[in-house]
């Protein structure tokens, strides 16, 4: 089936050739080596993706400095079309599956492969650094059936227990400690359980068991586990709240469950991903009134985006949507909205990532693009972007920086101020710890959400990789930019016509 793209394009993260924002789906040129393929199954990452053809053949695009599109070691960069995995040619590949900055695949042995980023142990292969092109993931006592990963972890299930391995300082990997991992290790608690799947938030990992049951365990500050508080939980605990679930999304920091009757959601609701019309975290799974009657195919959750396809094919998404990820418009949905050019009961599955989404399906209604997509087009900053005499408003400058970190630098209170010297106002937020500490402050950013945005925000101060490695220090360093705000709207004045 034809594969189609949309939302926030920085990196080459859409495979269309550029860099721009899509506010509606738009099909890829799969013509690889010569020969137009359609694609079997498709995963979004932060800044890169995965899919694979009918064929078995993976193809990788999008952000390649970590090695995350295994393309070897000389091929580390990034490509805006998607690139056959060469290294994997010789085996028929059934899933893929990319993380933050990692890529998983699996054949039809039952073999698992990663590739990319692995500072934490997240390729599973015994060893923190990149790994450019695909290795073998050993450890596992039968063949791997599912798998599953977010930011810095992974899960696997086999036919007879379930692993895990990466980053463990909130307990997501379910062994009983905060350890990390950085090779397959068994979740002896969820032995007996008959796990059919799991799905990785950024913190925190859920189960789904073959009588219906779903377990969670992690990072629970956000409610996230469903157990009714903000618990953290180093082993897995049952949802008591949840019964007959038949599918199960996570996203950064809340999660999506169905049942035969209905569609629950729960966790951290700030950007609407919750559908509850409001944007009010819930710390027990709660019923989607909207939803009431969908039957569901599949779950899906970016970071802050939620979405659902239906059994008779229609597709809903809501959440975070100031990339375009809800099409036709630039704005985050508190309410699931029903995507007519992508309910036309051919779609086969789909993917959503960090600012970006991918489906696979046979037609696709057009859609006209909203006002807003030439202007929020996701486009890197340039050397001499400012033009015109009125200068360019400040929000539209930070929003496209914000398509790269997930649309945070936007300001209420700065809309209709507008500068002349694009390159300085961005460079000089990227730049300063100070600014970007404010930018922190007035998002109310806990230390873990700014932790995560410090590697690509600031990746060359080595006070900053620093904090990253250590929470702690982390920590500590937030509060001593509380005055930073005054700073922030101080550069913005010097810097307006």
């Amino acid at each position: 089936m034809p594969l189609y793209a949309w939302g926030c394009g920085w990196d080459g993260r859409l495979g269309l050739a550029d860099a721009e924002t899509r506010g509606s789906p738009t099909p890829l040129n799969l013509d690889i080596l010569g020969e137009q393929v359609t694609s079997a199954a498709v995963s979004c990452g932060w800044a890169h993706t995965a899919a694979l053809t009918s064929s078995g053949v993976v193809l990788c695009w999008g952000l390649g400095e970590s090695g995350q599109l295994g393309l070897g070691e000389e091929e580390q960069n990034e490509h805006g079309t998607p690139q056959p995995v060469k290294a994997l040619s010789d085996h028929t590949i059934t899933a893929v599956a990319c993380g933050f900055g990692h890529t998983l695949a699996r054949s039809d042995s039952g073999i698992v492969w990663s590739w990319g980023k692995g500072e934490h142990g997240q390729l599973g292969i015994g060893e923190a650094g990149v790994a450019a092109s695909p290795t073998q993931i050993d450890g596992f006592d039968a063949p791997v059936t599912s798998f599953s990963c977010n930011r810095y972890h992974c899960v696997a299930v086999t036919q007879t227990g379930v692993y895990a391995w990466g980053r463990g300082e909130y307990g997501q990997l379910g062994i009983g400690s905060r350890e990390g991992e950085r090779q397959p290790v068994r979740l002896t608690a969820m032995d007996g359980m008959d796990t059919i799947s799991t799905c990785c938030g950024w913190g925190h990992t859920a189960a789904l068991t073959g009588d219906g049951s779903v377990y969670t365990w992690g990072f629970g500050g956000k409610g996230q586990l469903g157990h009714g508080d903000m618990a953290r939980h180093t082993l897995p605990h049952r949802v008591d709240a949840l019964t007959g679930v038949t599918h199960l999304a996570c996203g950064y920091y809340h999660n999506l469950a169905a049942s035969n009757e209905a569609i629950f959601s729960w966790g951290r609701g700030e950007r609407g991903q919750l559908g509850h019309a409001n944007t009010i975290g819930l710390l027990l799974p709660t019923r989607i009134g909207t939803l009431d009657g969908v039957g569901c195919s599949q779950l899906g959750c970016g970071d802050y985006t939620s979405a659902i396809l239906s059994t008779d094919g229609r597709f809903w998404i809501w959440g975070r949507g100031t990339e375009g990820q809800i099409t036709g418009q630039m704005t985050d949905a508190n309410v699931p909205q029903l995507q007519a050019d992508l309910s036309q009961g051919s779609m086969h599955s789909f993917s959503c990532g960090w600012g970006h989404c991918m489906a696979i399906c046979d037609n696709v209604a057009p859609t006209a693009q909203p006002e807003s997509v030439e202007s929020d087009a996701g486009e890197a900053p340039q050397e001499e972007a400012g033009s015109g005499s009125e200068g360019e408003p400040v929000n539209d400058i930070l929003s496209r920086v914000g398509c790269q970190y997930g649309n945070f630098l936007r300001f209420p209170e700065l809309e209709g101020q507008r500068v002349l010297n694009v390159e300085e106002i961005v460079q000089g937020m990227l730049s300063k710890l100070d600014q970007f500490g404010a930018v922190c402050d007035t998002l109310q950013f806990d230390s873990a959400r700014t932790q995560e945005l410090l590697p690509r925000l600031m990746h060359n101060t080595a006070r900053l990789q620093q904090s990253f490695e250590a929470i702690d220090h982390l920590v500590a360093l937030v509060d001593r930019l509380s005055d930073t705000q005054a700073q922030l709207h101080s550069a913005v004045e010097a810097t307006e016509v």
